[in-house]
């Protein structure tokens, strides 16, 4: 199979200043430690096994339970695990604070399933993919 791309030339100054816009409204919004990025896939409505009008009208609307929410809820914000944690900035995220072995991510990625599981009766899914 092949695939044909066709790119049209650029203002490269515009371009520039657009990168600059988006990397200056996402700043602040992600960790400052090494991470794979959102390790959980959010959680669908049609997988929500609660009445969903228990949850806040946004998370209705666009049809999808955050899992930065659900960790949040659960009050597992900041649990480290040897040199994993996650993250104080985004719950969705397991950060590699101190050399964090694959057994710390792995244990962290645990507990924050079996809490999530123990209070809403939901199975979260990895988003990333898990190498042994």
């Amino acid at each position: 199979m092949r695939v044909w791309i066709k790119f049209e030339k650029g203002d490269q100054q515009k371009i520039l200043t657009q990168v600059k816009e988006y990397l200056e409204q996402r700043a602040g919004k992600f960790p400052p430690y090494p991470s794979a990025g959102c390790f959980f896939k959010n959680v669908k409505l049609d997988k929500w096994p609660n009445y969903p009008k228990d949850l806040p009208p946004l998370f209705i609307e666009r049809g999808t339970v955050p899992v930065g929410w659900l960790v949040d809820q659960v009050g597992v914000k900041g649990l480290e695990i040897g040199g994993a944690s996650i993250s104080d900035m985004h719950c969705n995220f397991v950060v590699n604070k101190n050399n964090a072995s694959q057994a710390d991510v792995l244990a962290v990625v645990e507990e924050v399933k079996a809490r999530v599981y123990n209070k809403f009766k939901v199975e979260l899914e990895a988003e990333v993919e898990i190498v042994v």
